[in-house]
């Protein structure tokens, strides 16, 4: 089952690569809405997969706003609220690989409820005009007052429509 996983994985990608066009992003009035998986290590010893979404808007040009929700799986099931800040840096002459600082705000209950500042980085790489991919890592700074809930650190990975 899993190498029909991956096949149906590289045959999209090719897909997506094949149709690739000149891409245009982070010009103000953008939209995107995608989904997208994380991992939250530094979590207890523990490792937490989750799943959820995220809708980016852009109300100037390089500088845009994305609130996101995510659902937390683990021995207890959490959810994740943030609201991130990006300023966008192209990296390429045709705007397809972006570069982007993280600076934001979160609340979850990995344990009990906590705020978080959110701290990094990440990039885009627009495949098509509207098909973005992307990778970012965050540290979450927290309140959280347990011992064994420490400020996570945050891969993930999306894919995003721009409108």
């Amino acid at each position: 089952m899993r190498n029909l996983y991956r096949l149906i994985a590289t045959v999209f990608i090719l897909f997506i690569c094949a149709t690739a066009h000149e891409a245009v992003a982070q010009q103000k009035g953008d939209w995107t809405l995608g989904a997208r998986c994380s991992y939250y290590t530094h979590t207890g010893g523990q490792t937490h997969f989750a799943v959820g979404a995220y809708v980016r808007c852009t109300p100037v040009n390089r500088l845009r706003i994305e609130p996101s929700v995510m659902v937390i799986f683990g021995p207890k099931s959490s959810v994740d609220l943030s609201a991130d800040l990006h300023y966008t840096i192209p990296l390429s002459k045709k705007d397809k690989f972006w570069l982007y600082p993280i600076v934001g705000v979160g609340t979850n209950e990995l344990s009990r409820w906590s705020v978080s500042v959110n701290l990094g980085a990440g990039f885009d790489w627009f495949i098509t005009h509207h098909w973005v991919f992307t990778g970012s890592l965050r540290y979450m700074l927290q309140t959280a007052d347990h011992y064994y809930v420490k400020n996570p650190i945050v891969p993930q990975v999306s894919i995003g429509y721009k409108f």
